[in-house]
């Protein structure tokens, strides 16, 4: 009972946390920004297109619906126990994380993006202008890698879990080539759309795997030092009987 308390707890406070880095994210991405780093895109002059291929809600609503039941069907294939909403709630904040500090650094950059002037000689609305000025890093590229990221890491947890050949080759096809397949081709949307440019792209899905794993390996550190603690104090009492 006290183990299920204190786990609602840490639960909680990862739902507050995320709560919190998301309503920071959202403002960051909707301030202006300060344009401190004078380096232009490599692809200036290009066409702006209302529309987008991908567009950036798409990948939010797969990391809010499309992760958590992807992680409970693979550990059920790789038959693991994802052990409650925890993972689910530690790989969504590695997304948002990720998503927080693309913003930040969209707002301190401030470049332009390929079809910024575009935007200008077509009288667009100071929203759209201003947006063509958050070209670097690309955030679809940053935090569609993340969720790529976690498909990719449950499936690995499930594919070393199994011995079955059928399973893991399943779990190879369906966990690791399709979602970096579909990964890279949000990624490379984002410069046929003429947002970014190779630089923003490429800097974008780099955030987005080292973000989420240096994320992931201070949770996991963490949980192992409670783990031990738990230990140490469940075999305190007995060597102070003995």
């Amino acid at each position: 009972m006290v183990m299920l308390t204190k786990r609602r707890k840490q639960n909680m406070i990862k739902i507050i946390s995320l709560a919190v880095l998301s309503t920071i994210g959202i403002l960051f991405s909707r301030i202006p920004p300060l344009s401190l780093a004078e380096f232009k895109s490599v692809r200036p002059n290009m066409a702006y297109h209302p529309s987008e291929t991908v567009e950036f809600k798409y990948i939010l609503l797969s990391v809010v619906f499309l992760l958590p039941g992807f992680m409970f069907i693979v550990s059920r294939a790789g038959s693991r126990k994802l052990g409650g909403a925890g993972p689910v709630l530690d790989a969504y904040l590695g997304c948002i994380i990720t998503f927080l500090i693309t913003a930040v650094i969209k707002w301190l950059v401030g470049k332009e993006r390929p079809d910024y002037h575009d935007r200008l000689a077509q009288n667009l609305l100071v929203p759209a202008v201003l947006e063509g000025r958050r070209s670097f890093p690309s955030g679809h590229s940053s935090t569609v890698m993340a969720l790529v990221f976690y498909l990719v890491y449950e499936t690995i947890l499930s594919i070393k879990n199994t011995r079955q050949l059928v399973t893991r080759s399943i779990l190879v096809y369906v966990g690791v080539l399709v979602p970096i397949t579909v990964g890279l081709f949000v990624c490379v949307s984002r410069i046929f759309d003429n947002r970014h440019d190779q630089i923003d792209v490429g800097t974008g899905a780099a955030l987005g795997v080292f973000v989420p794993f240096i994320v992931s390996r201070i949770l996991l550190v963490r949980g192992k030092k409670k783990h031990l603690n738990k230990i140490i104090e469940e075999s305190a009492p007995s060597i102070e009987s003995g």
